[in-house]
């Protein structure tokens, strides 16, 4: 366990040196930590490492969704799948939703009038803002070609499959968690390299971890 902890710290602390050098870009006024409402990614997460109080460490690999809802606040949700477990979040559908809604040109500039449509425009929004906001993070510029994001994740479903040394005779175990990280986010031309560490812990105070994983994203700019 400090092992895969002490690695992954040193990974951590060197890509992040290595993004506060500035990098001569193909066109020197381009800002890739400039993000504007409508960006997303789609990235790979391999490895994700669940170090968890219970079960012990697991590893497993899955998906990242994100999309910018602002300069600087964008709202995430990923898909992580392992041998012995399964993590999810809400903004799995709510984020595919919301670029949905935006492709139609539903927004929230678009709502506020009295009409049935409006109404129903309120309706979908809201729903996908529900969906969506399980997870947000908070972009902070490193340079021109990096940042640092501090996440919050209100619900994050988790499923373990239970360990006969354990206290429940359940043969799973089916937690909604609260979670706290951070992550570092290189940007490579359209490339973004991820490393990320978090705590979570079950509402029902049944159990708490540590995930601490790698992501490689593409990034879609929405002009």
């Amino acid at each position: 366990m400090y092992s895969l902890l002490t690695i992954f710290l040193l990974s951590f602390c060197t890509l992040g040196l290595y993004g506060q050098k500035q990098h001569v870009l193909p066109d020197e006024n381009f800002n890739h930590t400039v993000h504007t409402s409508g960006d997303f990614t789609i990235s790979l997460v391999a490895p994700n490492i669940l170090i968890d109080s219970h079960e012990g460490s697991m590893p497993g690999a899955g998906l990242k969704l994100r999309v910018f809802i602002g300069k600087k606040f964008s709202f995430d949700s990923d898909l992580v799948i392992g041998r012995d477990y399964l993590r999810f979040g809400p903004g799995m559908i709510g984020i595919p939703l919301w670029l949905l809604a935006s492709g139609m040109g539903l927004g929230l500039n678009d709502v506020g009038g009295e009409t049935k449509e409006d109404l129903t425009s309120v309706l979908v929004i809201g729903a996908v803002m529900v969906l969506s906001g399980e997870h947000f993070a908070y972009h902070l510029p490193v340079g021109t070609s990096s940042d640092f994001s501090p996440y919050i994740s209100l619900l994050r479903f988790k499923t373990l499959n239970n360990q006969p040394n354990t206290e429940s005779q359940d043969e799973f175990i089916s937690n909604a968690n609260f979670a706290v990280g951070i992550e570092f986010n290189k940007y490579v031309n359209r490339f973004v390299l991820s490393p990320y560490a978090d705590y979570e812990i079950a509402y029902n105070g049944s159990c708490h971890g540590f995930n601490i994983g790698f992501s490689v994203g593409y990034y879609f700019r929405a002009h």
